[in-house]
C-alpha cells in the first residue's frame, strides 16, 4: 500500500487544488489514472473539481470574514451582533413628502394676450437639495416649469400688476419628494 498523501488545508486557490487533485491521482492510482495532459478529459474533471473547491473557499472565506465585528461589513449583519451585546439601535428612514417649488417669471404680450414668459422657466434638476432652515430635503424628481401636464401640472398666478395688466406670474410645481422647504427663484 503506498504512503499516506499529507492533506493540507491551507491550500485554498484553483492552482493549489488542481496540484493537490494530480499528486492525489497519481499517489493512489498510479495505474489507473496517468494522463495529466491539459487538453484530456481526466484533467477537465481535475480542474473543474479545483474550480469548484476554490469558489466554495472564497464563500466561506466571506461568511467567516462577516462572523467577524471588526471586518464584517453587510448591515443586517452588524446591527444584529450590536443586538447580540446589548446595544439597541435606532431605526429610522428618510421623510418623504410633497415640496412645493415656485418662480416667478416675467410676463410676456399685451392686452389679453398677456402669459408667462416661459422662456425664463427654469429646470430644478433631481438630486438638488432643499432647506428651510432646519430641516434639508432632496429632490426626487426632475421640476421642469416649461413644461405642464395632467400627470405634473404647472399652477400659474399673477404674482405682479402694473395697473391691470400682470408684469409678473408665480409658477408652482409640486414635487412627490419634500415638503417643509418652499423655495422662490426669481427672474
Amino acid at each position: 500500500m503506498p504512503a499516506q498523501k499529507e492533506v493540507r488545508y491551507l491550500n485554498k486557490d484553483f492552482s493549489s487544488f488542481r496540484n493537490d487533485l494530480i499528486d492525489f491521482a497519481k499517489q493512489y492510482y498510479p495505474n489507473t489514472y496517468n494522463d495529466f495532459n491539459e487538453s484530456s478529459p481526466g484533467m477537465m474533471f481535475i480542474e473543474m473539481a479545483s474550480y469548484v473547491g476554490d469558489v466554495l473557499s472564497y464563500y466561506v472565506d466571506a461568511q467567516f470574514k462577516e462572523q467577524l465585528l471588526a471586518y464584517a461589513e453587510d448591515t443586517k449583519t452588524l446591527f444584529e451582533m450590536a443586538q447580540s451585546f446589548g446595544y439597541k439601535p435606532k431605526l429610522s428612514s428618510p421623510s418623504f413628502t410633497n415640496l412645493d417649488v415656485f418662480q416667478i417669471v416675467p410676463a410676456r404680450g399685451s392686452g389679453v394676450n398677456v402669459q408667462p414668459n416661459y422662456n425664463y422657466a427654469l429646470q430644478i434638476n433631481e438630486g438638488t437639495l432643499a432647506s428651510n432652515g432646519t430641516t434639508t430635503f432632496r429632490i426626487r424628481e426632475n421640476v421642469n416649469f416649461k413644461y405642464s401636464s395632467s400627470f405634473d401640472p404647472t399652477t400659474v398666478s399673477i404674482y405682479e400688476t402694473s395697473g391691470t395688466a400682470p408684469t409678473f406670474y408665480l409658477l408652482k410645481k409640486i414635487d412627490k419628494g419634500a415638503k417643509l422647504a418652499k423655495l422662490i427663484y426669481k427672474y
